[in-house]
């Protein structure tokens, strides 16, 4: 009952780190951890029935499987199973390429959301709706959620209960996801008589809770642990409809301190290498991308911070259509604008080192030669680097292939000018296999192809694509407009065409003849009348 899984995003859950310390029992070892993974399915086992199929997205929940048999499996409340599974825990978990997973308790990912910021909604996401969901909290209620999802390593203050009392009165209901006893007393004293407290964070030792305000207040304390599967399904089923998009940062491994760690190796790299190898430079190269990265993500948050602050104004509200298109166009233009003033700082930069001729931390353009010949006073003189028949005496812009990479005047231009396929290549690298080349399958859905150099990439501010999260029922209500006026179109197919035409020929001719009988006998009446003149005559 089990299918084959390729993992394509894991996050490292706090409780992952936390659980070989704090957590109730101990995994056994060897062990793969993590869970809160997602991926493809890439293979299935012969008795998984025809809920799944190959493609398919699905996640790696805490709960790996259960009996499915017990009294707790029967009603629904699987959570509770004395023989449940873990993932990361008593099985091995997401920390790995491929996962084998129940079919039973694969849950898929539904159709639309991305896999990468869906990932958390397995664990911490499920987690918080269903403590919402144990709360019991309804429309018009405060609920305070103290700490966020199981990952939080801060607690609140000492006076944190006594700031909710103040602030409304207390709460119906309070949501504890800190492990920390301090938040779970403060937790206490801030709901009103008859709260609930629902508990998720794990903190070690005992609560110093008294029993009897318990019982005179009509206080509820919960455990909650994790979802089950409908509970997953619910939550899952709500962050696509109301566009809950979790906020997950991408880190690669190649702007990590372990690698560029690794590749510097035991120093002395001018000793070890020649300038023109790419080795010599790749240190500096790599802590140079790793700095185009933080530069980007500041220049992109700046950028939404200003978008996000900024002011959609009109002087009628808008249909549905017209304020898509109408974001559409701000995004466009917002693209060309944002990546247009980094470029143009950027290059200035660029150009202002280069033609200035500045000597290299690595004197990857300049090297010095010991005394001159011609000079007895001089120490030391520069004299340009060459790279094939490029001088760097003449232009800042030389590089040349070295080992698949690419070496040159500057570390900057050789790293920028690097071809996206070189990451995909163990050889280059890394060929004791230390540290593992990309993903093919992460460019599958990408804009970017194996050719693409990191300067093209970076010109696009490393964005994938824009999407905008729109919500018209928010964008209504904000405008409040005064009035509403519509227009009703009714439209008609050929049969109601016929119809209308025949019932109006049928109400003519009914009219016509109605009409005809009238004059019919207006003309005979007038016909028929004596005249008082001609009855004289007669007498």
């Amino acid at each position: 009952m089990s299918d084959d899984r390729r993992l394509r995003h894991h996050d490292p859950e706090y409780s992952t780190q936390k659980g070989t310390r704090d957590f109730p029992g101990r995994p056994r070892l060897p062990r793969i951890l993590g869970h809160e993974g997602i991926g493809e399915i890439v293979e299935l086992g012969s008795n998984v029935r025809d809920h799944l199929k190959k493609g398919d997205i699905i996640g790696v929940q805490w709960i790996h499987k259960t009996c499915l048999h017990c009294e707790y499996c029967l009603t629904g409340r699987e959570t509770l199973c004395k023989q449940q599974q873990n993932s990361g825990f008593s099985m091995d978990g997401c920390f790995a390429e491929y996962v084998l997973m129940d079919a039973d308790f694969a849950v898929k990912l539904p159709d639309g959301m991305d896999p990468y910021t869906s990932a958390p909604l397995y664990c911490a996401g499920v987690t918080t709706y269903k403590a919402l969901k144990v709360s019991k909290v309804r429309a018009g209620e405060w609920v305070s959620i103290v700490g966020v999802g199981g990952l939080v390593y801060d607690g609140p203050s000492d006076q944190h209960g006594k700031w909710v009392r103040q602030k409304v009165g207390g709460v119906q209901a309070t949501i504890v996801a800190v492990p920390l006893i301090q938040a779970y007393e403060e937790a206490f004293k801030s709901v009103k008589r008859g709260g609930r407290i629902v508990g998720i964070g794990l903190p070690a030792g005992k609560m110093s809770i008294s029993a009897i305000d318990c019982i005179l207040r009509g206080i509820q304390l919960i455990g909650s642990t994790v979802g089950t599967r409908k509970d997953l399904q619910e939550a899952l089923e709500l962050a696509k409809l109301r566009k809950i998009i979790c906020k997950v940062e991408k880190r690669n491994q190649f702007i990590s301190d372990e690698w560029i760690h690794y590749i510097y190796g035991e120093g002395n790299l001018s000793r070890r290498f020649s300038f023109d190898d790419y080795r010599y430079s790749a240190p500096g190269q790599f802590l140079l991308l790793s700095s185009l990265c933080k530069l980007r993500q500041k220049k992109v948050n700046h950028i939404l911070s200003h978008l996000l602050t900024s002011y959609f104004i009109n002087s009628q509200l808008l249909s549905e259509n017209l304020l898509i298109e109408e974001i559409e166009i701000i995004l466009n233009r917002l693209q060309l604008t944002a990546s247009k003033s980094f470029i143009n700082l950027f290059n200035l930069i660029r150009e202002i080192i280069g033609l200035n001729m500045i000597m290299s931390g690595l004197m990857t353009n300049w090297e010095y030669v010991p005394q001159s010949a011609f000079s007895p006073y001089l120490q030391a003189y520069t004299v340009p680097v060459s790279y094939g028949e490029c001088n760097c005496g003449l232009s800042f812009k030389c590089t040349q292939s070295s080992g698949g990479m690419m070496s040159g005047c500057y570390p900057l231009k050789s790293i920028l000018q690097r071809k996206l396929y070189r990451f995909y290549d163990q050889n280059c690298i890394d060929s004791n296999g230390n540290f593992t080349r990309l993903n093919m399958s992460t460019l599958e859905k990408s804009q970017f192809n194996l050719n693409s150099t990191i300067e093209s990439i970076l010109n696009n501010l490393m964005i994938e694509e824009y999407k905008s999260n729109l919500s018209y029922e928010n964008y209504f209500s904000q405008c409040q407009p005064l009035s509403c006026s519509y227009s009703y179109i009714k439209t008609h197919d050929v049969t109601q065409t016929i119809i209308f035409l025949i019932s109006l020929y049928g109400g003519l001719v009914l009219i016509t003849r109605c009409l005809a009988i009238i004059f019919a006998k207006l003309y005979e009446h007038k016909k028929n009348r004596i005249k008082p003149e001609a009855l004289q005559q007669n007498i």
